[in-house]
């Protein structure tokens, strides 16, 4: 006997949180940044955006992407380990939200 699968919708905040982050990687891209997405929100970033910007040197984007209608910052614990890991890594650390509009917008976190 086979058993049944049944599909199950995630909820809509993880949904609306994806879509937000495809829309940043997206931004990026066009930018010409190479991006790599951390699925379900495994690390401590979201996104890692890399650029080259000459034969030696990149420049590494660490960015946490909130999806809200208003600007809510990051938690103290989400800002710290975020900053730890730019420390760590010599990457920039950005916050990327949604404004009243739906627009993306940036928020660089000072080290």
């Amino acid at each position: 006997m086979y058993k049944k699968r049944i599909k199950r919708k995630k909820n809509k905040a993880y949904q609306k949180g994806y879509r937000f982050e495809l829309r940043v990687r997206n931004y990026y891209q066009k930018l010409g940044y190479y991006v790599r997405r951390s699925y379900a929100s495994k690390g401590i970033e979201d996104l890692i955006a890399i650029k080259a910007r000459d034969c030696i040197t990149s420049e590494v984007l660490l960015i946490q992407c909130k999806h809200n209608r208003k600007y809510i910052p990051l938690s103290k614990k989400e800002k710290t380990n975020l900053i730890k890991l730019s420390v760590q890594t010599g990457g920039i650390p950005i916050h990327a939200y949604s404004d009243e509009k739906g627009h993306i917008a940036f928020s660089y976190l000072s080290v």
